[in-house]
């Protein structure tokens, strides 16, 4: 699909929204419960794939950049919500219950391997 002006757009505006809900979470002390990941999934939902992954990269990266600085980690932080995005895009093209599949997986790979890192 070819960018256009709108759709880059919407692409910016979704990543803000990223960054900024990742501000907006509730803390524990262990568990931290954030909604940042809505538009990276509403991005692939309706762009597709590669558009998801932008989101997710662009939003989080901003969201780290300004809360943490760059780091070393910080490429580790970004690569779920990238993954997710990517993901979501590919299995909404597929189908819906593919999608719904891919976002249940991709939810417990997140929580099994790269949530103990």
């Amino acid at each position: 699909m070819k960018n256009s002006t709108a759709q880059i757009a919407i692409n910016a505006m979704l990543a803000a929204l990223c960054a900024v809900l990742g501000y907006f979470s509730l803390d524990f002390v262990n568990l931290k419960i954030t909604f940042e990941s809505f538009p990276v999934l509403l991005a692939g939902m309706i762009y597709g794939p590669i558009n998801g992954a932008v989101v997710g990269l662009t939003g989080t990266f901003i969201y780290q950049l300004l809360l943490y600085g760059m780091e070393l980690s910080t490429p580790l932080w970004i690569l779920p919500y990238v993954i997710v995005g990517f993901l979501i895009g590919l299995g909404v093209g597929v189908g819906v219950g593919v999608g719904v599949g891919v976002g249940v997986g991709a939810t417990i790979v997140n929580v099994t391997l790269l949530l103990p890192l």
